[in-house]
C-alpha cells in the first residue's frame, strides 16, 4: 500500500512537471507572435458612449454637457474594448498560449 502511494506521487509529480514545461514553452512562444489592433468598440469617454458618434452633431444635449463638464474638470476617463489579432508564425514549432495580458496605454506621456 505504501509503495503504491509513492508510485502515485511520483507519477503525479512527473505529470505536473511535464505539463508545467509545456505551459512555459507555450508562453515563451508568444515572443514570436505578431499582435495588432483588430478593432475598438464599446468606447466611453467620461461616461458617454461614443460608438455611434461620428461628429459633434451626433451628441445629444445631455452627453455634450457631460463632456464639457469633464473637460472643465480635466477628468476624461476613457473605457474601450480593444480587440487584438494574434498571428503565430508557421515556423514557430510551439503553439503559443496566452494566459492573460496586462497593458497600459500612454498618450502624450
Amino acid at each position: 500500500m505504501r509503495s503504491s502511494r509513492s508510485l502515485l506521487l511520483v507519477a503525479l509529480t512527473i505529470l505536473l512537471g511535464t505539463s508545467g514545461c509545456t505551459a512555459l514553452q507555450q508562453i515563451a512562444a508568444l515572443k514570436s507572435v505578431d499582435f495588432a489592433i483588430a478593432s475598438v468598440n464599446r468606447v466611453f469617454l467620461a461616461g458617454v458612449n461614443l460608438d455611434q458618434v461620428r461628429s459633434y452633431n451626433d451628441l445629444n444635449i445631455m452627453d455634450a454637457t457631460r463632456l464639457v463638464a469633464a473637460v472643465s474638470r480635466r477628468d476624461l476617463p476613457l473605457q474601450a474594448t480593444v480587440n487584438l489579432s494574434a498571428t503565430n508564425p508557421s515556423d514557430n514549432p510551439v503553439t503559443a498560449r496566452m494566459v492573460g495580458l496586462d497593458w497600459r496605454l500612454f498618450l502624450d506621456d
